[in-house]
């Protein structure tokens, strides 16, 4: 694979200020949905992870609704996108 984490790909202070709004209101019901939504909310009281089968991501890729993660690489073609990840032409993780 290629050793990449969620973590990587989150802004550092949109996180931080993520998780401050939510110490903000301790006593209300949260709901963080998404990829990283652990790392916004660490601590949680509940936890559903889904998941999306691996045929269903590669349908979306090939029909260009996705990219691959960290890449902003909708326009490229499918072949493009499977290009493995410790080849030299794919770069750091972008980080908004």
């Amino acid at each position: 694979m290629h050793g990449m984490e969620i973590k990587n790909c989150l802004d550092a202070g949109k996180l931080l200020a993520a998780r401050r709004e939510i110490e903000k209101t301790p006593e209300q019901l949260i709901l963080v949905v998404g990829a990283g939504a652990v790392e916004v909310v660490p601590r949680h009281d509940l936890l559903v992870y889904a998941d999306l089968a691996r045929w269903e991501i590669q349908q979306r890729r090939r029909s260009r609704e996705i990219g691959n993660l960290a890449a902003e690489n909708l326009d490229d073609s499918p072949s493009q996108k499977y290009i493995s990840a410790d080849s030299s032409s794919i770069g750091e993780p972008r980080i908004e």
